[in-house]
C-alpha cells in the first residue's frame, strides 16, 4: 500500500487492547519528487489504506507547506 514514488513505509499495527490500526511514514525529497507527484501518489495511497482500515495516520517530512503548496485540500478529503 506504500505510496509509489515516495519513500515510505505503512504498518498495520494492533496495540495491546487488540485495536488495530494503519501508520504509514512517508518522506519526499524536494529534490526528486515534485509536489504534484507525492500529492497525487499519496493521495491514492491513502484512500486504499482508508479503505482498508478506517484508523489511519500518516506521518512524515513532506518538505512543503500544505496550506500553500496545495490548498485545495484533496488528501485530506477521503469520502
Amino acid at each position: 500500500m506504500e505510496p509509489e514514488s515516495v519513500k515510505s513505509i505503512c504498518l498495520d499495527v494492533m496495540d495491546s487492547r487488540k485495536s488495530r490500526f494503519t501508520v504509514c511514514a512517508c518522506y519526499r525529497s524536494q529534490k526528486f519528487c515534485k509536489v504534484t507527484d507525492f500529492i497525487t501518489s499519496l493521495t491514492s495511497a491513502t484512500k486504499l489504506m482508508y479503505k482498508t482500515r478506517k484508523e489511519l495516520l500518516v506521518l512524515g517530512d513532506f518538505n512543503l507547506n500544505m496550506s500553500v503548496d496545495y490548498a485545495n485540500g484533496t488528501l485530506l478529503d477521503l469520502t
